[in-house]
């Protein structure tokens, strides 16, 4: 398989969790547009530059993006929101990656 072509599979991978995190609260379509154009340069970056890395850390990042998925939600909820808009997912993404950054040292370009 090329590099572009597991970069969209694997970023597909990465929604799947990312909407089991968020359960039933939606997605608009811009913030999905957003978490495309956020996360596959670098999902594309790390693959060519270590493909043995990236797979053996690929478990750790699902479990992140579906972390990811429920912060976005819950921000959603909060402010009585039907969908995960673009300013739920920039929270949360800020938020969870202050944390990687603390906790596990950024294990990846992206979380």
């Amino acid at each position: 398989m090329d590099i572009d072509t597991e970069a969209e599979a694997r970023l597909g991978q990465a929604l799947v969790a990312f909407g089991q995190g968020s359960g039933a609260v939606n997605l608009r379509s811009d913030a999905a547009a957003r978490f495309r154009t956020k996360f596959l340069g670098p999902f594309r970056t790390f693959l060519e530059r270590d493909p043995k890395r990236f797979h053996d850390l690929f478990p750790h990042v699902l479990d992140v993006f579906r972390t990811l998925g429920t912060l976005s939600a819950s921000y959603a909820t909060a402010e009585g929101a039907s969908c995960i808009e673009c300013s739920h997912f920039d929270r949360a993404f800020q938020k969870v990656q202050e944390h990687e950054e603390k906790s596990a040292g950024g294990r990846t370009d992206f979380c």
